[in-house]
C-alpha cells in the first residue's frame, strides 16, 4: 500500500501506478491511427511515443494496439 500524502486521501504522484504521459502518449497514438503522427502531433520523436505505449503495456500486461504491417488497429 503506498503511503499518502499528510491530510489527503489519494497517493502522492510520483506513486501512481500509470504515469499520465503514457496513456496521454497512447490516446494520441489510437486518434491519429499512427506513432509517427502522433509524435509530431506531440512535438516529441517517434521512439519517445512508442516507448512510452511499451512502458504502459508492460504496466498493464497487454497489448494496447495490434500492430500490423499497415499500422495499428
Amino acid at each position: 500500500k503506498p503511503p499518502v500524502n499528510p491530510g489527503k486521501l489519494t497517493p502522492a504522484p510520483q506513486e501512481l501506478p500509470l504515469e499520465f504521459r503514457q496513456i496521454r502518449y497512447a490516446l494520441a497514438v489510437a486518434k491519429e491511427r499512427s506513432f509517427t503522427s502522433a509524435a509530431a502531433r506531440l512535438s516529441i520523436s517517434q521512439s519517445a511515443v512508442s516507448e512510452q505505449v511499451a512502458l504502459l503495456e508492460e504496466e498493464i500486461g497487454f497489448p494496447v494496439f495490434r500492430r500490423t504491417s499497415r499500422g495499428i488497429e
